[in-house]
């Protein structure tokens, strides 16, 4: 809940859902703050998991997050800076 915090003023979009991928839209401010909620979300999911339901999840999960302008321009979103084409 808290990480929902810094996104309070977003405009997110949930665009399209399909098997493992997610695809959202915003505005250029919010693509880093966004990409860091997502990255943490899916490497949590295991502790969460045995949080929430007492059961161990020992599969390591990890998000592959990519931004760009559009589905032809994506490039892998590094943790340093967010990559958007202009």
């Amino acid at each position: 809940r808290k990480r929902l915090w810094y996104l309070k003023d977003a405009k997110i979009k949930l665009i399209n859902s399909v098997h493992d991928s997610i695809v959202l839209d915003s505005t250029k401010k919010y693509v880093y703050t966004i990409c860091k909620i997502l990255e943490q979300v899916f490497t949590d999911i295991p502790e969460n998991f045995e949080r929430l339901f007492n059961i161990e999840f020992n599969l390591p999960m990890k998000a592959s997050i990519k931004t760009g302008p559009d589905w032809g321009n994506m490039e892998v979103w590094k943790d340093e800076k967010c990559i958007i084409k202009q």
